[in-house]
C-alpha cells in the first residue's frame, strides 16, 4: 500500500477526533451548569480544554500540510485564542459569565497544546530516525 494511501485513514481519524473534541468543548462551555467530576477551578478547565484542542488542531495541520513551521504554530495559537473570544461571548446568552481570565486561560492552553505537540513531534521524529537506522550502522558512527 503506498504511503499516501496509508495516511488517509490517519488524517480522517485525526479530523473526526478534532471535530468531536471541539463539539465537546463547545457543549461543555455552553451548558449553564456543567457537571464536574472533580471540583476544580474554572480556569484549570479552560486551560485543559484548550490544551487538548490546540494539540489536536496542531496534529491535523501537520498531517494535512506536512509541515509545522512558525506560520502554522502562530495560526494554531491565534485560532485557539480567537475561538476563546467567541466562546466567551456566546456564553452570555446561555446565562454564563464572559470572563477575561477565562480567555487568558484559553489562550495559555492553546499555547501549551501547540508546545506539547511540538515536543511530541520532536520525540517521534527522533525515535523514528533512530529506528530506521537500526541495522544499517556501517561503523562510521563509532
Amino acid at each position: 500500500m503506498p504511503e499516501r494511501n496509508r495516511q488517509i485513514p490517519l488524517k480522517a481519524g485525526a479530523g473526526v477526533l478534532l471535530v468531536l473534541y471541539w463539539l465537546l468543548v463547545f457543549t461543555g462551555t455552553h451548558i449553564s451548569k456543567a457537571p464536574q467530576v472533580i471540583e476544580t477551578s474554572d480556569k484549570v478547565l479552560h486551560f485543559s480544554a484548550y490544551t487538548g484542542l490546540a494539540f489536536l488542531l496542531s496534529l491535523n495541520v501537520w498531517l494535512h500540510r506536512g509541515t509545522f513551521g512558525w506560520a502554522q504554530r502562530l495560526a494554531v495559537v491565534g485560532l485557539g485564542s480567537a475561538y476563546g473570544v467567541v466562546d466567551e461571548l456566546t456564553q452570555i446568552p446561555v446565562g454564563r459569565d464572559c470572563e477575561f481570565l477565562d480567555w487568558v486561560a484559553d489562550t495559555a492552553g492553546s499555547s501549551a497544546g501547540m508546545a506539547i505537540f511540538l515536543a511530541a513531534l520532536w520525540l517521534w521524529r527522533r525515535t523514528t530516525r533512530n529506528d530506521s537506522a537500526v541495522g544499517t550502522d556501517d561503523g562510521a558512527n563509532q
